[in-house]
């Protein structure tokens, strides 16, 4: 894994694209990076980050879509007798 981008003082005035040549980021690296400088959630620039740079809604958000990831990944087995739970209701 790549150590945390500071973009360096002399390239700050310069367009992300610029800097993304310069240094050999992406350009969505370099804005985190200077959202994170700014103290900014690095998702959606609002303010009031908390740990790992991301304000609480989109958090959330992340969190929502990486569990809607995960059921789909792996999807519902069938009730088996033995198996934790109650069983189903009976069909009438």
């Amino acid at each position: 894994m790549r150590e945390r981008l500071v973009i360096p003082p002399e390239l700050a005035h310069l367009s992300p694209g610029a800097i993304a040549k310069a240094l050999g980021y992406s350009r969505t690296a370099i804005l985190q990076a200077r959202r994170r400088e700014a103290g900014l959630c690095i998702s959606c620039a609002g303010r009031d980050p908390d740990q790992g740079g991301y304000c609480a809604s989109c958090r959330r958000s992340i969190r929502k879509s990486q569990a809607r990831r995960a059921r789909k990944k792996n999807g519902f087995r069938k009730w088996k007798p033995g198996s934790r739970g109650r069983p189903p209701k009976a069909a009438k």
